[in-house]
This record gives structure tokens, C-alpha cells and sequence, in this order.
């Protein structure tokens, strides 16, 4: 695990970053609903690998939930070999957008290449990386979401559970190579 402290020159603010790699790669980003009137959104994410290793039930996944939105931002490309990426719309997204995107997400989900959260005094940016994905395999698009709140919430399906466990959750798995864990 990599932690990485740095200075946020423009508020004097300390960050953190920490790499979710071995918790959310190759993780399907399954659901995804925001409230606008309560500055909240919810994701969740089902990690096949870790439900095996945990014994958790297949239709359950780990639950982010943030409260206090700051702020969301969804960039969407298609690559286009030797061309470079198609830019399909790199903006903050309005609420409408939002309900577009979290319409998409059930029947295709999102597979993730690769996840981080920063925590911020006081706050949180998560960052994930993946692409659209369809019982037919993968779509060509390519997704980055970000998303900055004052409070994240952390659900497995054994409970609450903090960023660090969540964290060790995932080198658990990784540190096995995936053999069954025994309870």
C-alpha cells in the first residue's frame, strides 16, 4: 500500500492518497444513485474475487457512500487507435447527467482498472477509472469519475467497515493469492 503526503499549496490543506487497486480492480461499479437534495450519492461496487475469498453473497457488493457532495466530475472518451480519444464530454456533470449515467450503469455496469481516494482535511476525492462493460463484454467507452464529499461511508457485506480495514481487506486477498480463506 502506497500513502502519499503532499501540501495543497492553494489552501494549506495536508492530503492523503491512498491506491484502491487491491480492493476495486476488476470490480464492477453494479450501482450508482445520487440525491441532489441531500448532497448525497451512493456506489456499489461487487468485487467477484473478494467475494469468494470473504464468502460473501454474490449480489452484495462494498458500499460507498458519500455525504456532503463538493463535487462530481465524469469524463468520458472513446480511444481511437493512433488517433488518440474521442472526448465524449470531460465537464462537471449536472444532476441531469448524473440520472443519464446512473441509468446506464445497472444494465452495463463499469469495469474498474483503477480506483484511489484522497482524504483531505476535511473531505474525500475518490477516483476510478474503468470501462462500460455489457453481457456481450466490454463497450469501447472509457470512463473516469471523481468525486469529492465532506464524509465517506464504507459497507461491506460482513458491516461498516473504515478505509484502512477496507484497504486491508483487499491486501488480504492479494497477500493469499487468493486461496480460500478459512473462517
Amino acid at each position: 500500500m502506497s500513502n502519499t503526503y503532499c501540501k495543497n499549496m492553494e489552501r494549506d490543506v495536508d492530503v492523503e492518497s491512498l491506491t484502491l487497486w487491491g480492493v476495486l480492480h476488476d470490480g464492477e461499479l453494479r450501482r450508482l444513485e445520487s440525491d441532489v437534495s441531500s448532497r448525497s450519492l451512493t456506489l456499489e461496487v461487487s468485487v467477484a474475487y473478494l467475494s469468494n475469498y470473504y464468502d460473501w453473497p454474490e449480489a452484495e457488493g462494498i458500499l460507498f457512500q458519500f455525504y456532503g457532495l463538493r463535487s462530481s466530475k465524469v469524463n468520458q472518451w472513446i480511444p481511437q487507435p493512433g488517433l488518440g480519444n474521442e472526448d465524449l464530454g470531460s465537464r462537471r456533470w449536472t444532476p441531469r447527467k448524473w440520472e443519464e449515467l446512473e441509468g446506464v450503469v445497472p444494465p452495463h455496469s463499469i469495469v474498474i482498472s483503477e480506483a484511489s481516494i484522497s482524504r483531505q482535511k476535511p473531505g474525500v476525492l475518490m477516483e476510478i477509472a474503468g470501462h462500460e462493460a455489457s453481457k456481450l463484454g466490454h463497450t469501447n467507452v472509457w470512463l473516469e469519475l471523481a468525486i469529492g464529499a465532506e464524509d465517506l461511508q464504507i459497507r461491506t457485506p460482513d458491516g461498516p467497515v473504515d478505509l484502512d480495514r477496507l484497504i486491508q481487506l483487499g491486501d488480504g486477498y492479494w497477500d493469499n493469492l487468493g486461496k480460500k480463506r478459512k473462517r
